[in-house]
C-alpha cells in the first residue's frame, strides 16, 4: 500500500503510505527517516499517484478521486498541499486509475478508469512564475 519513487538528484527514495505518514532513505547514509512534515494526502497505492518532477525537483502525490495535491521539496523536507491551475481531472464512475511523470515533456500524466481522456500538469514550485 505504500508508494515510492526515487529522486536521483539527491540519491534518495521517498517512501509516502499508506495514510499520512512518509519516510526518505538515503543511500548515502543507508538510513530510513521518518519525515516530520505531515502528509496533506492518505497515500495509498490504490487510491493515489505518486511521481518525483525531476524538473521542478519535487514529489508530486495526487489522490484524482477527490482532486487532491500535495508536492514534497526534497530541500526542506517539507510537503505542501496545493490546486493546480486549468481543468480538474476528469471524474470517473469508479477506479483510481494511473499515472506517471513523463521527463520529455516535463509532465504529470493521469488517466482515470473508464474516461477517454488524460490529464496533463506541468509544475511549478511555489514562487515561481
Amino acid at each position: 500500500e505504500q508508494q515510492m519513487v526515487y529522486a536521483p538528484r539527491h540519491q534518495r527514495l521517498v517512501a509516502a503510505g499508506p495514510g499520512p505518514v512518509s519516510f526518505e532513505y538515503d543511500f548515502a547514509k543507508n538510513a530510513w527517516s521518518k519525515i516530520d512534515s505531515p502528509l496533506p494526502i492518505d497515500a495509498h497505492d490504490a487510491k493515489t499517484i505518486f511521481a518525483y518532477d525531476d524538473a521542478a525537483d519535487v514529489c508530486l502525490l495526487v489522490n484524482p478521486i477527490k482532486n487532491l495535491f500535495a508536492e514534497y521539496d526534497l530541500k526542506t523536507r517539507t510537503w505542501t498541499d496545493f490546486t493546480p491551475q486549468g481543468a480538474a481531472i476528469p471524474s470517473a464512475q469508479y477506479g483510481v486509475g494511473k499515472g506517471y511523470y513523463d521527463p520529455t515533456h516535463n509532465v504529470l500524466v493521469v488517466h482515470r478508469s473508464n474516461v477517454r481522456q488524460m490529464w496533463v500538469y506541468r509544475h511549478r514550485p511555489a514562487g515561481e512564475k
